[in-house]
Parts: structure tokens; sequence; C-alpha cells
């Protein structure tokens, strides 16, 4: 076995240490799923932990080994934490304040707000009904420093202005019947009036002509039987979202009228907003827009076929147009034409709206929520100013993995451990096999990190991941990655502004199995300490790995759900008259008090240009726990906790360290301890298992360590192992949510401040400051970001060792894209900006022509 190990090991270019516990498990000795064999003391993570290979997940396909999330780790200046955190909000105004007050201790600094087209009044403005209750919501948000993301949004229950329309049916009419008979027609406006469907579809279907006996004709058949006798009907302002020019060339003015209503309705609802929160000519209005929920979510009015069972053909769908200039500042191959068809459209119209200066909107991000449910957008492919897009990836409950129910389909293609293509292929199919060819292991799979994995190709790292060229997903003109853009260096954000991890399935299964009530405290308190670890889980995790924000879903008192807040605090807040008494702070769960510990310490970071890049050397797993089995084979081998440990370091200053860690558990609702009973959160609670973490770029001699648990609140025993003068290894009681790592170096680390790159005629002038005086310096530069190494200039010795932290070097510049980048040395640790290729920070256009094309041709 240990040469096998080798042999893959060096397959794959990489310098493998083999314990000699680790290389005598068998298939024969195998542990159960979470379980220790009873004798292998240690074993040590095979291969690097930060490993560019993990991201070798082409899309289409997925791998049951490559985990794209450990391709890359980065070291975040604590402080980008603060920035994630926030909450969809759909809760009683009368809740607002204590709730509020709660999100602002807890370092909850975001809430989505839906203020749907169907607020606005048929005056297009926002009726004074909803303009009280919203305007008293965003004055507590203010208060406690909440930024409020307004939702834009048509549902198709309330898609726009509505208003009723009384008639009198003079027949009954049956279920499936395409016509009804009216008293009269009288306010009856065809292709605008309809029925209210039963599933909350407001004029649905529609009437397209009314004759005069009185007959009304419907798009659709009817969803109920409609008896004689008075009927409400539903009027729509405006039509559907549909094209501007019928087959037959009929112009369609209803469509440029549609999108006209969407746009007073984004003017009318970013003026309130506006005027609620009193930012009126400020540098930042307070507030983003995200532009639509979910296609699949009560978005029939996207589309007016969805109306009418005889589609209506067009010869010219909406179109929607922009031209930019191509300033000296952008990429030579930047895109300067934009166009976006059909419904889409509104997302541009409402980007350029709240963009342009004369509407006094400035600071404002305009989000894609049409981007929520598939996986096509990226930096590329971005609007001119648009700030971003939202994804919703929902986890929840679990799957049975096995050879017979794949993550995906049985013909599905997977890569193995060792980056091949698994499985015999179907015909000319690059992404399909023929079923029973490849390797599938079992195990059940469920768990809130499961959209950073392999298991799914829709992966959110292909959207996070610092190299594009590592992303497995898009071409020349649509890569997708952390860094790409469209060529104006304005790189997207990418938010999750509704996720969670749904625990029904799993609560459903409890309460079968037990017989309990619904409202019995042993499930709620169950519940509530499931909650408390997927919310640390999720809020750190995604934070880490790239995304700007994570909103949760949702306040509401859903504990066997998606809830966050539970029941009790509502109750308890219903009995002090809605004040925040330490009756009702004593209900608060306990992960908000840690996440206030997070927020305060996090907060406490200093604005770091360039964090030192930590690096995980080595780790080294006790009593090895099983996440599944292989086949024993280099290409499907066994998986072990060592291989889902996240390692998340922050740095808060030029000598101290946050490090969030844990085991990614694959079934969170796996059963740890079955002596305990169904009903107690221990049973499902991964008991502690220590690893040896060896971290380089830290200065290890008098380095001091603490740990500290955010759902218990409680300090942890951590101990230093072994120390270098770049490395520090410390031993930890890992469990399966973030425990937080606290590192102290003794004295301070080299920290590149105030980078800058200037051009100056044919030259680059790179300047920059560090903290202290650095033993070595270096700048390296080159034709575009893939060669930003490419050619180096060492600063001598002499000139690096008397004291000196002020640094200008002067570089060669050449026509198109030059990227630079810093590297200083000091006490053995070094620092780097940027710490990424792909970064725009250190990227300069210099005018002229440029030979470049592509710049993903490069291989990392």
């Amino acid at each position: 076995m240990k040469s096998i190990l080798l042999i893959a090991a060096l397959s794959l270019g990489l310098t493998v240490p083999i314990n000699a516990q680790q290389a005598q498990i068998t298939g024969d000795k195998l542990p159960a799923i979470g379980e220790w064999d009873g004798v292998t003391p240690s074993a040590v993570l095979d291969g690097p932990y930060e490993d560019p290979k993990q991201a070798n997940v082409p899309f289409g396909i997925i791998s049951y080994y490559n985990q794209p999330w450990r391709s890359y780790m980065d070291t975040w200046p604590a402080r980008k934490f603060t920035e994630v955190p926030g909450v969809n909000w759909n809760i009683d105004l009368k809740y607002a304040e204590p709730i509020a007050q709660l999100m602002q201790e807890s370092g909850i600094r975001y809430a989505r707000v839906e203020v749907g087209w169907g607020s606005i009044g048929w005056d297009d403005d926002l009726r004074p009904d909803v303009k009280q209750r919203t305007k008293n919501l965003l004055t507590v948000l203010q208060k406690h420093g909440i930024r409020p993301l307004i939702l834009l949004n048509a549902h198709h229950g309330l898609p726009c202005p509505v208003r009723d329309v009384p008639v009198e049916i003079t027949a009954d009419a049956r279920k499936g019947d395409r016509t009804l008979k009216l008293k009269s027609a009288q306010g009856v406006r065809p292709h605008y009036t309809g029925i209210q469907h039963p599933d909350y579809i407001a004029a649905y279907p529609v009437i397209t002509k009314v004759d005069e006996d009185g007959t009304a004709h419907l798009s659709a058949g009817l969803p109920v039987d409609i008896k004689t006798g008075p009927l409400t009907l539903k009027e729509l302002k405006y039509q559907p979202f549909q094209g501007v020019k019928l087959k037959d060339g009929t112009p369609v003015p209803a469509a440029q009228e549609t999108a006209d209503g969407w746009m007073k309705y984004a003017a009318a609802v970013g003026r309130f907003v506006r005027e609620a929160l009193g930012t009126q000519g400020q540098p930042d209005a307070g507030f983003d827009i995200e532009v639509w929920n979910e296609q699949t979510f009560g978005s029939n009015f996207l589309d007016i076929n969805r109306y009418y069972d005889e589609k209506i053909e067009y010869a010219e769908p909406f179109v929607y147009r922009k031209t930019r200039p191509l300033l000296a500042t952008y990429r030579p191959n930047a895109q300067t034409q934009f166009e976006q068809k059909d419904a889409y459209a509104i997302l541009p119209m409402t980007i350029d709206y709240f963009n342009d200066p004369a509407n006094g909107f400035r600071g404002v991000n305009v989000i894609s929520g049409f981007a929520n449910q598939w996986p096509w957008d990226s930096g590329t492919a971005l609007w001119d100013g648009q700030a971003g897009f939202s994804r919703h990836y929902y986890t929840g409950g679990w799957q049975d993995v096995s050879p017979e129910t794949p993550p995906g389909h049985k013909d599905s293609g997977t890569i193995d451990a060792l980056g091949n293509f698994d499985g015999k292929r179907a015909g000319n199919e690059w992404h399909q096999i023929v079923p029973g060819t490849n390797f599938a292991p079992t195990f059940r799979m469920g768990f809130p990190e499961f959209f950073h994995s392999g298991f799914k190709t829709e992966s959110l790292s292909r959207d996070v991941i610092p190299d594009s060229r590592l992303s497995g997903m898009g071409g020349p003109h649509n890569r997708h990655g952390r860094y790409t853009h469209n060529g104006d260096f304005h790189t997207a954000q990418v938010w999750q502004t509704e996720v969670n991890y749904d625990r029904s399935q799993f609560f459903d299964a409890v309460v079968k199995e037990t017989g309990v009530k619904r409202d019995d405290p042993r499930l709620l308190a169950l519940a509530q300490h499931m909650a408390g670890k997927m919310l640390l889980r999720q809020y750190l995790f995604h934070a880490h790995k790239g995304l700007q924000r994570i909103m949760l879903f949702s306040l509401q008192p859903d504990p066997y759900s998606l809830g966050v807040m539970p029941p009790s605090v509502y109750a308890a807040l219903d009995k002090s008259n809605d004040v925040l008494t330490p009756e009702v702070r004593a209900v608060v769960p306990p992960e908000f008090k840690g996440m206030s510990w997070l927020a305060r310490v996090m907060a406490d970071g200093e604005n770091l240009a360039a964090p030192r890049p930590l690096q995980v050397e080595k780790l080294v797993e006790y009593k090895p726990r099983l996440v599944f089995a292989g086949d024993g084979t280099p290409a499907h081998p066994h998986r072990w906790n060592r291989d889902q440990f996240a390692f998340l370091p922050f740095q808060l200053t030029a000598s101290k360290f946050m490090i969030p860690y844990y085991v990614v558990t694959l079934d969170v609702t796996h059963r740890w301890d079955k002596q305990k009973d169904v009903l107690d959160p221990k049973r499902y609670d991964m008991p502690d298992q220590e690893f040896d973490v060896t971290v380089s770029n830290v200065a290890g001699p008098g380095t001091t360590v603490t740990a500290y648990d955010p759902l218990t609140n409680t300090p942890l025993p951590v101990r230093v192992v072994s120390t270098t003068a770049n490395s520090l290894t410390v031993r930890l009681r890992a469990v399966d949510y973030p425990r937080i790592l606290q590192v102290t170096e003794a004295k301070v680390g080299p920290q590149i401040i105030e980078p800058q790159v200037a051009l100056n005629k044919d030259q680059l002038t790179v300047s920059w400051k560090t903290n202290i005086p650095a033993r070595a310096v270096q700048v390296t530069y080159g034709p575009d970001w893939p060669h930003r190494s490419s050619h180096e200039i060492d600063v001598p010795a002499d000139k690096t060792t008397s004291g000196k932290t002020t640094y200008s070097v002067k570089v060669p510049a050449n026509a198109g894209v030059n990227a630079v980048r810093i590297r200083v040395a000091a006490n053995g640790l070094s620092d780097v900006w940027p710490r990424w290729d792909e970064d725009p920070v250190g990227q300069v256009v210099v005018p002229g022509r440029s030979t470049l094309t592509d710049s993903t041709t490069t291989k990392p």
C-alpha cells in the first residue's frame, strides 16, 4: 500500500509524507463512516492542503475527490468578515427595534427588504400604507447601522399596479372552459383584465376579447368552476413583458409601456428609500438594489406567453442597448457595446438609472437577481456599472449517495483523485459515461458548503476562485472567477441574497421516529442547536471563500426549516411589549453571542492592503475518522476528516491572526453518538478530534495561541507543538462547526502599506511603504496579469537594511496591460501585493497598440 500511495503522489507531481499507520489501513479494517478504526494513531494529509489541482472539475462534470474550495486559501483582512453577514427581513414590524438591535450587536449588517411592484398604486407611486410601513422599518434599520438591500420584484400574484374589477357572471362555467358570460363588460380591458388564479396569479387567464353578447374569451382554461353571480376580476395596469413587434409586423406599444412602468416603479422606490433614510445629496445613498427574485418563483410576468395557451409569436424582442467609450484606463479589448433582450432588459435599465449622477443615488450597488438560480453570470458578462450578481444556492436535508444514486445522473462523468476522467465515455459525449463504468462511493450527503464542493457542477467556487483559468467554466468572453470583469477592472460582487440549510427533512424524520409534538421543548432545543451550527458554518465559510454578502433566510420563527431566530425570542418579546429585556436576552441563542464576539474582534482589525498570506504546510489527523470508503486504488482512495478540514485565516494586525477551523462534515445530521437520545443535540455533534496544523509565514518563537468556541462561548485548549523562525505547529480540537484560533506573534511581521503603481511616460513607478525595514525587496512585472512575475527587479540589500521603510522602483512600461507585484521579506517572513495574479490591483493600461489577445490562454 505504501508504494502504491507513493506512486499516486508522484503521478500528481507531489511530495507526500506517508504515515506508516495510515498505509496499513486496508479495506477489511476500514471503520464505519465517522468512526476511528481503533488502531491508527494518526495520519498525514496526502498532498498539499492548498492545491490548485482540487479545482479540476470542468463544468458539466462532478468529482467525489476534488473539492474546489481547497484549491485556494486566502488570508483576508479581518474587516472583510464584518462586511458579509446579513438576513432576509420578513417579520412583523413590531419586532423591528429589538431584533435590529440584536442584529447590530451580532455584527449582522444587512437586511434584504422586498418592495414589490405590486406595492405601487395606479398613480405609479408607492401606496400610503406601504410608505408608512417601509419608512418605519428603514428608520429602525438605519438607527442600528443595518444597510437595506431593496428587492425590486414583480411576483405574479401582484406583479404591478392591480385593481379590482367587479363583474356579474350570468352563466355557470366549468373548470377548463375558455369563456365566461358577463352581464356587462364595463371596466374590462382585454389583455389586461383576468381571473384571480387560486395559485395566486393575478389576471390569469386574461380576457382577450368580449363579444357583444357578453361572452368573454380567455387566454387559457378556467382553473376552477365559476358560479353565476358576482365575481371580482383583476386588472393589470401593465401587460406582462413581451416583444415589440408581432410576427405579422404589427407594433406592440404595450411592451414599451411595461418597461416604462418598471422604471417608474424603480425610480419611485429609490426616491422613497432615499427620502426615508435622509441621504439626499450624500456620497452614499445608504442602500442597495437587487433586480428580481428567482426566475422559478412567481415569475410568470417575465413572459406574456405564460398567460396564453396559444403562444403569441413576435418578429422583434424588446431590446435595450448601450455604448460606452473605450477609456484609456480600460483594457484594450474591453467591452464597449452592451445589449440585453426581453424582460431581462429591466436589469440594465435599472442599473443605468441608479448610476446616472443626475438621479442622485451615489453608492447604490445594483445586482442581478436573475442570476439567483442559474450559473451563467460572471464578471466578464457584467453590464456597464453593474455591481454584481446574486446566487440562491440553498442546501438542506440529505441524499444517500451510492453507485445507484449519484449526485447527478448515472451517466454523469466524474473526475477521480488523480485528476483523470473516470468511466467510459458514452459515444462522443465529453461529459457523459456509460452508467456503471466509473467509481461512486456510498455515503450520506447534506451540508451547507455543498455548492463549494465538487459534488455539484454548478459550484460557487467557479464564481469566487481567484484565478479564472482554474474555474473550469466559460470561454474568453464569459470567464468565471473572482477577478473577472468586462474590461473596466471592476470585478463582480458575488452575493447570496437568500441562502440557508433547510432542516425540515431531518426534523420530519425525528418527529416521525419519536412521535413528539412540534412544541416539545427538547425538539425546539435540538432545532436551535442545529440552526446555530449552520449559521456559523455559512457566515464564516462563505465569507472566507470570497463572497461579499450572505443573507440568511430568514428571521421568521421557523425552527424546523430555515428560521434563524427561534420562536422563544418572539414569545419573550410578546411578553415584554417588544422591549429587549434581560428576560428576552436570556433566550437569545448562544451563536448570536458568538457572532457578537467575532464582530467586535474582527472590527478591531487594521485596514490591511496586503495581508500576509499564511500557508498550511502539514496537517495531521489523530484517530482518523472515515468520510467515505474508496476502492483501495490511487484513483479512488478513502477519504478522511483531514480531507475536509477547513482552515480560514483572517489577519487583524501585523502580528495577530484569527483563524476559524472545523471539519466540513458531509452529513450535518450524522449520528455520532447513537447511545444518546434522538432528541439530544449531542447525538449529532461531532466529538472533539485533534489535529496538528503546521502553518508557515508565521513567526513561531514566542507566539501565543488561544482558541474560542463561538457556539458555547468558552475558551478551548490549544497547544503549541513546535515552532521555527517562520512556522508554527498547533494542536487543535476540531468539531463540525467553526472554532476560532487566535495567533499573536511576539513581534510584528512585514506588511506592505499604501502600494501604488503610476504611469510616468514610458515607465511605471511602483511605490509603497513597509511597517518595518525589509531584508529583501523584489518587484516583478510583465505584460498582462498571467505574466506578472515574468521579470524581476531586486532591490540591493544595502538599500533595505538601513531602516528604510519607503520604496519607489521604476519598471519598463509596454503598450497594453502591464501587471506588477511587490514582495518584501523581514525576519524570515514575507508579504506580497497582490497575492493573486488576476487581481486588478497592480495592473496599469499604457495607451498604444497592444499585441495581447486573450489573457486566459496562459496556464496557471
